[in-house]
């Protein structure tokens, strides 16, 4: 096998479990935070780490909120896609949607103030979805052929090339990217909150209270959380038939 197609193929398996690879990053933050604790790291520090976590989400958002139905399906088996979206992010940059991901989890990576850890994540997450791109871009080649190979020849896969920008064929709906980013906010609060929690109750064995920061933001998330999924429900439910 070229090495093309086994770095496709290897794709194609870390596509599958992408919802779910990224949560083995938290657990690797917090143990060393906790086995070898170090002087209190500065609310500037952290507020800094949570604007470069929070503004991958805010990419995300933005992507979410202005794509065209049929062009960022979401599976658990392999891409999909009814049509190729060029415009907006996607005239910007091909893969906006993991240089998002890439930036929560180095901002996540720098909260507990050692400096290998974001570097670490860096390395790891352009390994990780270089291989899932590819895997994608396969995919797209073969299911959109001249009109994708004309798409990279023009639009750069990781380094924004603004002066590409198209505007977007849609206008951009808050409703949708809540829709599909309700549960990412909640996992960047949560996570926040645990890596705060353990970071100061590293030092004395014991829990200690979290910043009010994060505890708010953790509440809001939640509270948005139990909203949306509210939401789903209610329009998932089928219709009454009139009495």
């Amino acid at each position: 096998m070229r090495l093309s197609e086994h770095m496709v193929d290897s794709g194609d398996m870390l596509f599958r479990w992408r919802s779910y690879v990224p949560l083995v990053l938290l657990p690797l933050l917090l143990l060393p935070m906790w086995l070898a604790p170090h002087p209190p790291v500065s609310l500037w520090w952290k507020l800094l780490a949570a604007a470069v976590a929070i503004a991958g989400e805010l990419l995300r958002f933005a992507a979410s909120g202005l794509a065209p139905e049929g062009t960022s399906e979401r599976s658990t088996t392999g891409p999909r896609a009814a049509m190729l979206n060029t415009s907006g992010i996607y005239s910007v940059v091909r893969h906006p949607l993991y240089i998002a991901n890439t930036m929560t989890m180095v901002g996540l990576a720098m909260f507990p103030g050692r400096w290998a850890l974001p570097v670490i994540v860096l390395l790891a997450s352009v390994l990780y979805y270089e291989r899932i791109a590819m895997r994608e871009e396969a995919f797209l080649d073969t299911q959109f052929g001249d009109a994708f190979r004309e798409f990279t020849n023009r639009v750069p896969a990781i380094v924004p090339r603004f002066s590409n920008h198209t505007p977007s064929t849609r206008a951009f709906s808050v409703m949708r990217a809540l829709e599909r980013e309700f549960n990412g906010i909640l996992a960047i609060a949560a996570s926040l909150y645990l890596l705060d929690l353990v970071e100061a109750s590293s030092r004395s064995g014991t829990l200690q209270h979290v910043n009010a920061v994060w505890t708010w933001f953790l509440a809001a998330a939640a509270a948005l959380f139990v909203l949306m999924v509210i939401r789903k429900q209610m329009r998932a439910r089928p219709a009454q038939p009139a009495t």
